[in-house]
């Protein structure tokens, strides 16, 4: 079995907690992927923890704003797969995302709108 320095091991434990995949972790360090899933089974860390992790992480990307392809192309999958595993994993709908994230656009332009308002005098010169 390969022996990793602390940083390495660093890096495959946080990429884990982020999701992701065994294959991605092993193409990163250059090194085979049974080396990297052996390690993961060593440490009695299952595959659907891995991908709940991704689910979450996913998430909160979306939630912060991340593009869906932005997303996959640094988990190396198709966007429509994120929507659908959301959708099928978590309920996560998209549709309910956009809604939020339109009305949060509206309430912040109406909330720059009444600031503009309230700083006009009451009158003119």
């Amino acid at each position: 079995m390969t022996k990793f320095n602390a940083k390495q091991r660093n890096f495959i434990e946080n990429a884990w907690n982020h999701g992701f995949s065994d294959r991605i972790i092993a193409k990163k360090l250059s090194v085979p992927y049974l080396v990297i899933y052996t390690y993961r089974r060593n440490l009695g860390l299952s595959v659907i923890t891995v991908s709940e992790n991704r689910y979450d992480t996913w998430i909160q990307l979306i939630e912060k704003g991340v593009s869906l392809e932005a997303i996959a192309e640094q988990y190396e999958v198709n966007p429509y797969s994120i929507k659908i595993m959301l959708w099928r994993k978590r309920s996560y709908s998209f549709r309910e995302i956009n809604k939020r994230i339109l009305d949060d656009a509206k309430s912040k332009k109406a909330a720059v709108e009444d600031a503009r308002l309230e700083t006009k005098a009451p009158f003119s010169w």
